[in-house]
């Protein structure tokens, strides 16, 4: 029969090993390990989706390169630069995120092009999702600029035709 001590020590022991697991996979997420241009990726990245928090389509569009190209989880075709900016405009007449959650999960650096993965949860008024996310940027001019994504709901991905 084992000792009250000896499974109080137990339980220490497998929380302790719990919450090193935590905080060295936090570290690892954050980006502790990250470099400046992985950081700068991020920050850009943080700053679209708050600008598209704001709903303002003017300064969300100036994250993107002219020639960008986005294909969104549930659509059945990719949006163009213009054909992006006309989506965003209806979007946010009807509804804006009022909360949002990103995760990232891998930044790889290849010069001066970049391949994000991450995780989305965003909550609007009437909308919510949650999303896994590729994203390319090219750097111009000293800026990241998204070229090219696609997007997938965690809860019902989309089908292929």
């Amino acid at each position: 029969m084992k000792t009250q001590g000896t499974s109080l020590l137990a339980r220490i022991s497998v929380f302790s090993f719990i919450c090193g697991l935590i905080v060295f996979w936090g570290f690892q997420v954050s980006g502790e390990e990250w470099t400046a241009e992985q950081k700068e990726i991020w920050k850009t990245l943080e700053s679209s989706w708050e600008t598209f928090k704001l709903g303002d389509v003017e300064a969300l569009m100036a994250f993107y390169h002219e020639g960008n190209i986005e294909w969104w989880s549930g659509r059945t075709h990719p949006y163009g630069t213009d054909a992006l900016k006309i989506h965003y405009k209806n979007w946010f007449w009807h509804d804006k995120p009022v909360s949002i959650e990103l995760k990232p999960i891998h930044i790889r650096i290849f010069g001066d092009f970049a391949i994000v993965f991450y995780q989305s949860k965003w909550k609007g008024k009437i909308l919510s999702e949650s999303s896994r996310h590729l994203c390319t940027y090219i750097k111009e001019n000293n800026k990241w600029k998204q070229i090219g994504s696609m997007s997938c709901s965690c809860e019902e991905p989309s089908k292929c035709q």
